[in-house]
């Protein structure tokens, strides 16, 4: 694999990243699919819609996500484990872990009821260099 340089790496970032504005967070219960390819498995618990522009440009070889792309309203009661963005017409774009801690997704609660809210605080999406 070649070493790329950052700007090269921010250059596909910022690609990617269009795919994701307007966009929506489907975040599930269960164990996460083993490919973004696969059907989604575990309850639906809240959809969150992003932002118009869900990321700044790229820094470093990395993609943050807006702080105000990331709360929705639950629809049912569980644990969330893991969430699938798409595209605004419905496309998958991939799948990642939600969590308070050590997961891709940092949510500030995991464990909801109906009508809560659910705020992803952090989410990165890194390219590394090789």
């Amino acid at each position: 694999m070649p070493n790329m340089s950052i700007s090269a790496r921010n250059a596909q970032l910022d690609a990617l990243a269009s795919k994701f504005n307007s966009g929506t967070l489907e975040c599930r219960t269960g164990t996460q699919p083993a490919s973004a390819e696969d059907a989604a498995t575990g309850t639906l618990l809240a959809t969150i819609t992003l932002a118009t522009t869900a990321f700044p440009a790229a820094s470093g070889g990395v993609l943050t996500m807006n702080a105000t792309a990331s709360s929705g309203t639950v629809s049912g009661s569980g644990t969330i484990t893991w969430g699938r963005f798409k595209e605004s017409g419905g496309a998958t774009i991939c799948d990642v872990s939600i969590g308070l801690v050590g997961a891709e997704c940092i949510a500030t609660k995991v464990d909801v009821v109906t009508d809560d809210d659910v705020d992803i605080s952090t989410y990165t999406h890194e390219l590394p260099e090789a």
